[in-house]
């Protein structure tokens, strides 16, 4: 019988080779759980986030499409925020004042070079759109990388990569009432 010899990662449960500091899938570190620790930690229920009202629509990846604002996910389905606002920024916590900003710290942010202000998601006139903000690792959308500063569309469902973090963004989808008046 063949023993199977690895480390999981405890965000996105990859195999990785047993020497391995880092999730070759995710990114994560993979020194941060030590022998004898639970990888899974028990939450409350009221510490959960969950789509209660009106959000039962399911993109084809199994996430919830909100009816208003983005949802951000890991690519392992774990939510990480839905967010609301018309524009708010993709990092990690710098300051105690962080309005509009997505922390990523939480997710090993900085070991996979996720930079304090990385990337902006705001809403357009038809959908949303993201920008990198001269990022060091930069921002990837589907895979492609992204010239810093310049705005680009974000399909309703996409695979947005800040350095080696890789996250999925669901935005609602467009309201037909944003749409310019005819003359």
């Amino acid at each position: 019988m063949e023993t199977i010899s690895g480390k999981f990662c405890p965000v996105c449960k990859f195999k990785n080779d047993i020497a391995a500091t880092h999730c070759a899938y995710c990114g994560i570190s993979l020194e941060i759980v030590h022998q004898g620790e639970a990888t899974t930690q028990h939450v409350e229920a009221g510490d959960t986030k969950l789509f209660t009202q009106g959000h039962t629509e399911v993109n084809n990846k199994g996430m919830v499409v909100p009816k208003k604002g983005v949802a951000v996910y890991l690519t392992s389905g774990i939510l990480v925020d839905v967010i609301e606002q018309p524009e708010f920024c993709l990092g990690r916590k710098a300051e105690e004042d962080s309005v509009g900003l997505i922390d990523l710290t939480p997710f090993g942010a900085f070991q996979v070079g996720v930079s304090r202000r990385h990337a902006i998601i705001r809403q357009a006139k038809q959908g949303y759109e993201i920008v990198d903000l001269g990022s060091t690792n930069g921002t990837f959308l589907n895979g492609e990388r992204l010239v810093s500063n310049q705005p680009y569309a974000l399909p309703q469902s996409s695979q947005v990569s800040l350095g080696r973090l890789h996250l999925m963004v669901v935005c609602a989808k467009a309201n037909p009432k944003n749409k310019a008046p005819k003359r």
